[in-house]
């Protein structure tokens, strides 16, 4: 469906430009970031603000990749998702198992608390750390 009247394309040139100007503002600081890391200390004294590198360097990335925190912190990354995935499978399903027999004792309340459960759970992460 294209628009036809003058007011929906005057709305549609706006929505785009407005949407334009924010994916631009968003991406503008990341690509500063991302030369930044890239730059030597010398060219980012020197210069304030470019999107381009001028001369690339990677000591920070070689300094961080060194540093054994960030490997065994990586690690645990890993080996937290793996086990919390694999028992969040094996315990959703011994528990829906069981939910889909009829005479399961008490099964309405059973299924009422998965699903009351599922509509209002907890935050994904603690607001007092």
């Amino acid at each position: 469906m294209r628009p036809t009247a003058l007011s929906d394309k005057l709305v549609a040139i706006l929505a785009y430009t407005v949407l334009s100007l924010l994916g631009i503002c968003s991406l503008l600081p990341l690509m500063q970031v991302i030369t930044l890391s890239m730059s030597p200390s010398e060219v980012i004294n020197s210069y304030s603000f470019h999107f381009i590198p001028l001369k690339f360097d990677f000591k920070g990335y070689a300094t961080v990749f060194m540093n054994d925190n960030l490997w065994r912190a990586y690690g645990n990354t890993l080996l937290r998702t793996a086990l919390g995935v694999t028992l969040t499978i094996i315990l959703t399903f011994c528990a829906a198992y069981p939910l889909t027999k009829k005479d399961l004792p008490h099964r309405t309340f059973w299924m009422a608390f998965v699903v009351l459960t599922m509509f209002f759970s907890g935050a994904s992460s603690r607001s007092t750390c």
